[in-house]
């Protein structure tokens, strides 16, 4: 009986440690409210750096029965969350955040889970009402406050600390669900009102999307803040593109600029931050990996000379904008107007009304990026293949698909030799039929000439004889 209980005992202490060598990262902090300030927080307690690439986070209502698709996997491509550091999405900018999504949407009495690249659980977050987490939760938290784990499974409720450790709190997360949120909040506020437990450091953090088009501008900023969480704007930034290329720029004068990636590939930006101009040693340090794929944007399909539109297709796995992109035509150019987004694998079509286009265009289409680089060159000369999309004949980055333009044209000239044949009433058969009636009418000319020969041969043979019966008489 002692052996099983040791045993048992055993591995109970073994799953505890198992789930702490799991629990890497976890759901740390949450606010709801205000809308435009809501954001979640993830902490990574290991002492290593978090690859995130296939993570992905879940939500689900009170009354739901599912987890639905809360933070999807595509944001945290390349992303990673360094030891003993925080990782922020939110609805806004706030505090420099790793992931911006507009449309992030939690509401009271929800869980919340986060998963790995292999679809297992990697921690779990409820609050309100919320039972999924086996009757541990905290109450939803008011306006202008929020809620997350403190030190050894405390509740913490207070002025939210994105990107910075959580207020401590003496409420504790068992007793947090059938306790009143306005108590404790309060009581928090009253206690440990400003008092963060956390080293103050200098931050920096690139602004940027994680991918971006060979040979098209991709746009970089940064944002620095001190030790008090104040935004920065004095000293300098230098950034690495990863590419051999470089750029040091004044603090004070940095905004948006633009870098081009010249060819497909996978690098890493860094950019570090001196608060003194002529320090040697950064004060703060970020960097992130940037995939830059070809921008396979193709004029997929035009129509014809009554309905003449241009089809434009994205072949990639990203969206793109197409702002500042030009249409290139005989006479005529067309600029995508601003926000054009064109998403992955997916069409846009053009209507003549809107470009100006006629049907002689088409003979010399381009596709132009904003820098009028042409990116893509629609040839009347080109060989039928099948469209990834609903069969229909589209232009691949190859150049390998006929044009419906070849098509049109070799219309126009079939029903010109049509005509030519009727005119010279030459029968509409066959090739060989044609040339049957030729050698017909070349027979029949052949014997037509050989009668009219032998014929005129004969009369000159009968007066040679009639001649000689007669004779000249002197008279």
């Amino acid at each position: 009986m002692l052996k099983k209980t040791g045993l048992v005992v055993l591995v109970f202490i073994l799953f505890l440690i198992c789930k702490e060598v799991e629990a890497k990262v976890v759901l740390n902090e949450v606010k709801l409210y205000p809308t435009e300030d809501r954001f979640i927080e993830l902490y990574n307690q290991d002492d290593v750096d978090v690859d995130l690439t296939g993570f992905y986070i879940q939500r689900k209502t009170q009354t739901g029965t599912s987890f639905n698709s809360l933070v999807s996997n595509t944001y945290f491509e390349n992303k990673k969350i360094n030891a003993k550091s925080y990782f922020l999405i939110s609805r806004n900018l706030i505090n420099g955040s790793d992931i911006i999504l507009s449309n992030l949407t939690i509401t009271e009495s929800n869980t919340i889970q986060i998963k790995n690249d292999q679809g297992e659980i990697v921690d779990k977050f409820c609050f309100g009402e919320a039972t999924d987490c086996g009757g541990v939760s905290v109450a939803n938290p008011i306006e202008g406050q929020s809620v997350g784990l403190g030190e050894n499974g405390m509740a913490v409720f207070a002025l939210a600390t994105p990107r910075a450790k959580n207020y401590v709190s003496t409420v504790s997360v068992e007793n947090a669900a059938t306790s009143n949120s306005s108590t404790y909040v309060n009581q928090t506020i009253s206690d440990v009102k400003n008092k963060i437990i956390d080293i103050p450091k200098i931050e920096t953090h690139i602004l940027s999307k994680n991918f971006a088009f060979a040979g098209i501008p991709i746009l970089f900023n940064s944002r620095t803040t001190g030790y008090l969480g104040e935004e920065l704007t004095q000293g300098k930034y230098f950034w690495n593109f990863g590419d051999g290329d470089s750029k040091e720029i004044n603090a004070n004068n940095m905004a948006k600029f633009s870098h081009i990636f010249s060819h497909e590939g996978e690098y890493v930006v860094s950019l570090e931050y001196y608060k003194n101009f002529y320090s040697e040693n950064p004060d703060a340090l970020d960097k992130i990996t940037i995939k830059v794929v070809l921008p396979e944007i193709i004029v997929s399909r035009v129509g014809d000379v009554k309905d003449f539109y241009i089809e434009i297709f994205n072949n990639t796995n990203y969206e793109i904008d197409l702002s500042g992109f030009v249409l290139s035509g005989n006479l005529k150019n067309f600029t995508f107007p601003k926000n054009t987004i064109l998403s992955s694998k997916k069409k846009i079509i053009l209507s003549s009304q809107i470009t100006g286009f006629s049907f002689t265009d088409g003979d010399n289409l381009k596709l132009l990026d904003m820098q009028w680089k042409t990116i893509y060159t629609f040839s009347p000369k080109m060989e039928n293949v099948v469209s990834p999309i609903k069969n229909e004949k589209i232009l691949s980055k190859n150049n390998l698909y006929k044009s419906v333009l070849e098509e049109k044209t070799e219309d126009v000239k079939t029903d010109v030799m049509l005509a030519s044949v009727i005119n010279s009433d030459v029968p509409l058969d066959t090739k060989n039929n044609l040339i049957y009636w030729s050698l017909l009418s070349l027979f029949l000319i052949v014997c037509a000439l050989s009668v009219y020969f032998i014929r005129v041969s004969g009369r000159k043979t009968e007066d040679d004889v009639t001649g000689g019966d007669f004779e000249i008489l002197d008279e």
